[in-house]
């Protein structure tokens, strides 16, 4: 990668500028020094694994009432749990609501909060519309409107979330089942929400039927495994979009619940093409490993699963052509078996989490009742999990000594590491970037570094305000996130003894041209602050010719600490976040990429800063036979802006001929502005 420095010309503080500490800078490929790591009094710490698990107690009354610890028994993996402590969640059963005919005017009129001692639950209802049909997605909504209000009457908030061309959270968690129903209603409204996938389905097996009528045996099962692989793939994408939405309850206090709607998400995705044209080979792969990742995910967050058949009772019907053998001898009708494998997979998602599901259209008063007999009464055990692997299903059991005393609780726990949850919150800042609450006002920027590889370099930092405790305990990472997975992922942790100082997390990322999608997580866990960001942009596509970079705007940042590479040091080189504003009386870099797509020769780079003065920087040739991209930098000595806003544009000519243009503003002001906060 080609780098190409120029200074501003006629200008007589150059010398100054060099001593100042920016010539060392503009001497390296990297736009930030590298000094020696100085001692900040970077801490790691081990802590014992608090771990905690949810069990619902059901019996008499005065028998839960009068549960203790000696009455439970905790087995984990097969080991016996000695040392752990019992929370009793539980609330007076004869003041439970279940809100009649699912009105809101009978959630107004339930008891408050405060009338009703039972713990608030919080709920995520999700509709994967990518395994709805036609009619389970309309009684998913109407189900939803009847239960609405009752999960709301005791003051529990509720989260709606849906998963079709898009997935969005309609509404963050509330407690106000107006606005839960107005968002119900743009889910029925809104196309994006839809998927018509699985409304087809009949469909396509009639096609494969008609196939294998007229193209022959051989002709049918390879259409079938196609239709298979189509299945998985988007039953992992579905479920894979889920996984990241659960996310959203990771930092939740318990009880905790996700009522999924699904009516034909299978363990073995795509398998019931078979059942119609006859034994074929297929493949064995299966969508086993999609719903693990389901299941591990609400075990590590503590989320009971409730998943609901939506569609109804639906009928074993057998769809076939007059003079074709739709069955294998002895296989059970084949309707049949896709309807079977549906309902077996919604079952062990709801029992493995210490849920329940609700198959063949059980109706909202049913399913309410029994989520609030599950939820009523929780019992919350805890131990030191350290001597078991995170990451890592292990088995769980619940026992009670106690008669008449029944408990349920999840068949699986994970316990996640550090790395894990960062990703969790990640995943779940991905995809609903505005529903994450922050405390901490995150900043993202990236420096263009240059191109190898087929990919773009560039360094990515993330920026946190110092924090209000000293001693604070920093977790800083970022992540670029496509289709749905993290490409890359780097993470740092550092401890600050003094309040009030700025971090910078570094780390240098490869970008694939075109679009990109940043997500940027800075914890302050001494404090337990979290700010998320994210942040999109877009590379050239070199195969639409000459291009421009994005655009630094790069000043020195000596009271920041900046951290990259496990390695922490005082002050750094910090790029501008946009609209945030430079000092006049600090040196400023600016930095970019022009590449020439896949033509060779010579390009000439002018560039020019405008606003209360304007100024030409003296024109670059660069030469690209071998390499696609060069690095270009100018510098703009102190105090030789004024003080307001400044456009500096690149141009990218070949011969007389722009090629490409590219701008990027610049607000500047003064030292007094600046220590005011003007910056």
């Amino acid at each position: 990668m080609r780098s190409v420095r120029t200074a501003r010309p006629g200008l007589s503080l150059w010398a100054a500028i060099a001593l100042a500490g920016l010539a060392a800078w503009a001497q390296s490929e990297q736009p930030t020094p590298s000094p020696e790591p100085k001692q900040i009094d970077l801490v790691e710490t081990t802590e014992r694994r608090l771990v905690q698990i949810d069990v619902t107690a059901r019996g008499p009354a005065a028998a839960i009432a009068s549960l203790t610890r000696e009455d439970f028994t905790l087995v984990v993996n097969g080991e016996p749990i000695e040392s752990f402590t019992i929370d009793r969640l539980c609330g007076d059963p004869a003041q439970q609501v279940v809100a009649a005919e699912g009105t809101v005017a009978a959630a107004q009129a339930a008891p408050s909060p405060a009338a009703t001692p039972r713990l608030g639950t919080t709920y995520l209802i999700y509709f994967d519309q990518h395994h709805l049909t036609l009619a389970g997605r309309q009684n998913a909504l109407d189900e939803s409107r009847r239960m609405i209000p009752s999960l709301v009457a005791d003051g529990s908030r509720v989260a709606i979330a849906s998963s079709g061309e898009v997935v969005d959270i309609v509404i963050d968690f509330t407690s106000d089942a107006q606005a839960l129903l107005a968002a119900l209603d743009r889910i029925e409204s809104d196309r994006r929400y839809w998927d018509q996938y699985p409304v087809l389905e009949e469909s396509r097996i009639r096609d494969l039927l008609e196939d294998q009528a007229r193209l022959g045996q051989e002709f049918a099962c390879s259409k079938a495994r196609f239709l298979q692989q189509q299945d998985l793939y988007r039953t992992d994408k579905a479920l894979r979009r889920f996984a990241m939405v659960l996310g959203l309850l990771s930092d939740v206090s318990p009880p905790k619940v996700a009522l999924y709607f699904a009516d034909t998400v299978r363990r073995d995705a795509g398998a019931h093409y078979y059942t119609y044209v006859g034994p074929c080979g297929y493949s064995s792969f299966n969508a086993e490993h999609a719903l693990d990742r389901i299941i591990g995910a609400a075990s590590a967050s503590g989320i009971r699963l409730y998943t609901i058949q939506a569609e109804g009772l639906v009928t074993g019907e057998t769809l076939a052509l007059p003079g074709v053998s739709s069955t294998r001898t002895g296989a059970i009708n084949p309707n049949q078996q896709r309807i079977r494998q549906a309902q077996d997979a919604l079952a062990g998602m709801a029992l493995e989490t210490g849920g329940q599901s609700f198959l063949n259209g059980v109706p909202s008063t049913k399913m309410i009742k029994a989520i609030h007999d599950d939820v009523s009464c929780v019992y919350l055990i805890s131990f030191d999990g350290a001597r078991f692997e995170l990451d890592t299903p292990l088995s769980v059991r619940v026992e009670t000594s106690r008669p008449k005393v029944e408990l349920r609780t999840r068949g699986r726990l994970v316990m996640p590491s550090e790395s894990e949850r960062r990703t969790t919150r990640l995943l779940a800042a991905f995809v609903a970037p505005g529903f994450v609450h922050k405390d901490v006002a995150v900043r993202g920027t990236l420096i263009p570094l240059g191109f190898e590889n087929g990919a773009y370099r560039a360094l990515v930092q993330v920026q946190a305000p110092g924090s209000p405790v000293p001693d604070a305990v920093w977790d800083l990472g970022a992540s670029l996130v496509s289709g749905g997975e993290i490409r890359m992922d780097d993470s740092g942790r550092l401890t600050i003894r003094q309040a009030g100082v700025p971090v910078v997390f570094e780390s240098e990322m490869r970008f694939e041209p075109g679009p990109y999608e940043l997500v940027l997580v800075a914890h302050d866990t001494t404090a337990s602050q979290l700010g998320t960001l994210r942040l999109e942009g877009s590379w050239p596509e070199r195969a639409d010719g000459p291009a421009i970079g994005p655009i630094a705007v790069i000043q020195r940042s000596p009271g920041s600490v900046f951290l990259r590479g496990g390695a922490p040091r005082i002050g750094g080189s910090l790029a501008r976040a946009d609209k945030e504003t430079v000092r006049t009386d600090e040196p400023t870099a600016l930095l970019t990429l022009v590449c020439r797509g896949h033509g060779k020769g010579k390009l000439r780079v002018t560039r020019s800063l405008d606003g209360e003065t304007s100024t030409e920087f003296p024109p670059t040739d660069v030469e690209l036979e071998d390499e696609p991209c060069a690095q270009i930098r100018d510098m703009i000595p102190a105090r030789t802006m004024t003080e307001g806003r400044f456009e500096y544009r690149v141009r990218l000519l070949d011969g007389d001929e722009e090629r490409a243009s590219r701008a990027q503003t610049i607000y500047a002001v003064g030292e007094a502005a600046a220590a005011a906060g003007g910056s």
